[in-house]
């Protein structure tokens, strides 16, 4: 049960990611005619943030071991969820608009993800744990797959480039925010599903 639930998390976790992150870029470079360097840059602030509080899970992780990825999954949820409600309330869609809720997400990403692996195979038998490692990894690049294929079609099905660019792009990315959250809130269930000890 326990090494089921963790395929499935992370399975979900890396979903999220693959997904997301490609179509924020394709809005970016399409709708408002970014280039990529450009697009890429958008990422830097969340990406800081992920670092710093990457660094935050690695020391309170031994110390609160699951209520940190509880705190994470769920902040992670709702910087999707601020972010689909600023784009469809009717912003004109900028990287300014989005840059408050990417780094948002990326606190509850550096609380969640860092230490989500060494979480699920705490548990684990030593002499299982390399096969364990191996489905988790490929449960990694399932859930990328299938994310990109998800989201993405919840993005293309609202992405109409007959409107003004930056008004296509922000509704399409905005509901592919909307998607991208209700996997985010499944993922915070599974949170509160694992073991409540810290990990070794």
């Amino acid at each position: 049960m326990g090494m089921a639930l963790g395929i499935v998390l992370v399975m979900s976790v890396y979903a999220l990611l693959s997904s997301y992150y490609l179509a924020l870029s394709i809005a970016m470079q399409t709708g408002l005619g970014m280039s990529a360097l450009g697009a890429g840059s958008v990422y830097t602030p969340a990406a800081v943030m992920f670092f710093v509080f990457s660094l935050v899970a690695s020391r309170t992780v031994p110390k609160y071991g699951r209520r940190v990825l509880e705190v994470g999954a769920i902040v992670l949820a709702v910087g999707y969820l601020s972010t689909a409600v600023v784009l469809l309330s009717g912003p004109r869609f900028t990287p300014l608009l989005v840059i408050p809720t990417l780094m948002l997400q990326s606190v509850g990403g550096g609380l969640l993800i860092t230490p989500l692996l060494n979480t699920v195979l705490a548990r684990i038998a030593p002499e299982t744990v390399g096969k364990a490692f191996g489905a988790l990894s490929t449960a990694q690049q399932i859930g990328a797959a299938v994310g990109v294929a998800v989201i993405g079609a919840v993005f293309f099905g609202s992405f109409h480039p007959t409107n003004e660019g930056s008004a296509a792009a922000g509704h399409a990315f905005g509901m592919a925010s909307l998607g991208t959250f209700v996997v985010a809130a499944g993922v915070s269930l599974l949170v509160f599903l694992l073991p409540r000890s810290a990990s070794r």
